[in-house]
């Protein structure tokens, strides 16, 4: 597999746009095609480079560029709407504050708030599984410990004692 393109699917990957990037699936003919059309790029569709799958394959790296060399002529969102609209499969490429900004994981409530001891209040991704049976609590009861918090805690009911455990401690042993 080469970067975030499909190891076998061409074009499946992500393609610049002039203000980010944009993941794009059209490998099959229909959606080739479809994304050929959207592109204005009758010459690509009709190339026998990538005329099929095998052939877009053999020729990915050209083919992708290609491509973007197309879509940076849009904005994320105009892409987006306008590939979704053409019935090409996409969708953008999110930094983490985007991610947890979007709309569809604010409505899939794909969030959690979780109190962390020094950082306060901290918005975190809850388990994407979502069982029937199974109700999500509204808020994390806590963030994730510190690297060695529950140090003592674990090696005391592991049996050490607390002379030990210091000494592990003053050797490196443990944080």
């Amino acid at each position: 597999q080469e970067g975030n393109s499909h190891p076998t699917l061409v074009p499946m990957g992500t393609f610049d746009a002039r203000d980010g990037k944009v993941n794009i699936c059209g490998p099959g003919a229909a959606m080739w095609g479809r994304l050929c059309d959207f592109l204005q790029a009758p010459h690509l569709a009709l190339d026998e480079r990538y005329i099929d799958q095998p052939s877009r394959l053999a020729h990915r790296r050209e083919l992708e560029e290609a491509i973007s060399a197309l879509t940076r002529q849009f904005d994320v969102a105009d892409l987006v709407e306008r590939l979704n609209q053409a019935g090409v499969p996409c969708g953008p490429v999110y930094d983490i504050g985007q991610a947890f900004e979007d709309a569809q994981a604010k409505h899939l409530r794909m969030t959690r708030p979780a109190l962390h001891a020094e950082m306060g209040s901290l918005n975190l991704l809850r388990s994407p599984i979502n069982l029937s049976a199974c109700v999500h609590a509204e808020a994390f009861q806590r963030a994730a410990p510190d690297a060695g918090e529950h140090t003592d805690d674990v090696l005391s009911e592991l049996g050490y004692t607390d002379d030990a455990i210091a000494a592990m401690r003053s050797e490196g042993a443990v944080a």
